[in-house]
């Protein structure tokens, strides 16, 4: 007691209470310390996640972009050989219509020459229906001119 009112006079005690909540504030201060190691771990933690992810989603994206660019590729071959094949097949098809064209003509031409025979075959055959009736009459006019005799 008697410390105490030792202390009290002179003036340690304002000290020692200024002491006490300084040791307070430090375990508290040393506390929040604690916590926020604690959150800077959990902090440090996701971050070597997200840094994992991070890698992962990079060489995801660039064997995204190989991919696309083998697709495009093999898109592009497919359409080059389709486009080969079409020209080819145009090709063959404007060979053919000539062909045709040609054929028709030549087939025009022998319809038209057919047409021209069988004129022909007609004039023909009447001009020797009409002899022949020429020939009947001549030979009845030699018969009848031998008859006569």
């Amino acid at each position: 007691e008697r410390l105490m009112l030792l202390k009290e006079v002179a003036g340690t005690t304002v000290y020692d209470e200024k002491k006490a909540e300084s040791l307070a504030k430090m375990d508290e201060n040393k506390s929040s310390i604690e916590k926020i190691d604690d959150i800077l771990s959990e902090i440090e933690s996701r971050l070597a996640e997200l840094q994992d992810e991070k890698e992962e989603l990079t060489q995801y994206q660039k064997l995204d972009r190989d991919r696309r660019a083998v697709e495009y590729t093999l898109y592009d071959k497919e359409l080059r050989r389709a486009r080969e094949t079409l020209d080819d097949i145009e090709h063959v098809r404007s060979e053919g219509c000539k062909e045709l064209s040609i054929l028709h003509e030549e087939a025009r031409m022998a319809h038209d020459a057919i047409r021209t025979v069988e004129a022909r075959m007609k004039t023909k055959t009447n001009a020797l229906r009409r002899n022949r009736v020429y020939l009947q009459e001549m030979e009845r006019d030699k018969t009848e001119a031998m008859t006569h005799r």
